[in-house]
């Protein structure tokens, strides 16, 4: 079953099996920061395993990593975008994770999660992605992300076909919403419907399938990177202080800059 994420009092937390888990910690020294980043890096930095080395692909598995962490918060970006643009319904940009087999994504999404939520959890399944399906658990107040993992060529198709009006027709104004992070084989049609609603980061690498690499990667699993702790509590602070960043186009490039 999917965890129960929402925002109380200012801070993130995770219901999952009976558990409440705090996902914001305010209380923080520069030390903890830096070991968090240097898990986060090590991690990253797998991909010098690959047949695509290099800043590129670090960069692809990065802007991943951090469409997810701000996911969650989506719904406070689309809310102050409102406030500006009453008449403006476009959302924040949904993200596909796309390549070819054996590049990672699966594990990528795995680490998305525990970040999120210190879980070891699956991503969800291609088959579960329907419109009903997905649009229905956006906005039962869980602001969890509906993270996907390999979506097969046909969702992709059908996806094309609604995608453009899950924002658009699914989130009302300060009711919270998920956000949708999916990762496939096969590119979006970016002339397409969703063309300009999905924030589409391609991954050239690719990895050898062999013991060596699949131990290196769970062990960064099991060390998965907390660092969203600390950075759910900057950017609810700069929210709730009306601080927080604002990109017209893009929810990434405020935070990032």
């Amino acid at each position: 079953s999917l965890p129960y994420m929402h925002i109380l009092n200012g801070n993130v937390y995770v219901r999952f099996q009976g558990d409440t888990f705090h996902r914001t910690e305010r209380e923080f020294t520069a030390g903890n920061v830096n070991q968090e980043l240097e898990k986060l890096e090590k991690y990253i930095n797998t991909v010098e395993n690959s047949h695509s080395p290099g800043t590129k692909s670090k960069m692809a598995i990065g802007e991943f990593l951090l469409s997810g962490m701000c996911s969650p918060f989506d719904h406070m970006w689309m809310d102050l975008r409102k406030s500006k643009f009453n008449r403006v319904a476009e959302g924040p940009q949904m993200t596909s994770y796309a390549g070819t087999s054996g590049n990672g994504k699966s594990y990528a999404s795995r680490y998305l999660l525990a970040m999120l939520t210190a879980l070891d959890l699956e991503p969800l399944t291609s088959k579960a992605f329907t419109e009903t399906r997905v649009c229905g658990a956006a906005k039962t107040g869980n602001i969890m992300p509906l993270v996907f993992d390999d979506l097969k060529r046909e969702r992709i198709r059908e996806w094309e076909k609604w995608g453009k009006f899950y924002w658009d027709k699914g989130h009302a104004y300060q009711e919270p919403f998920a956000q949708l992070l999916v990762t496939a084989n096969d590119p979006i049609d970016t002339q397409g419907p969703l063309g300009r609603r999905v924030r589409e980061i391609w991954m050239d690498a690719t990895f050898d399938n062999n013991g060596e690499n699949t131990e290196i990667v769970e062990q960064c699993l099991e060390q998965a990177s907390q660092i969203f702790l600390y950075f759910s509590g900057i950017l609810l602070d700069k929210y709730f202080s009306n601080e927080a960043p604002y990109n017209h186009n893009d929810p990434l490039k405020g935070v990032e800059e």
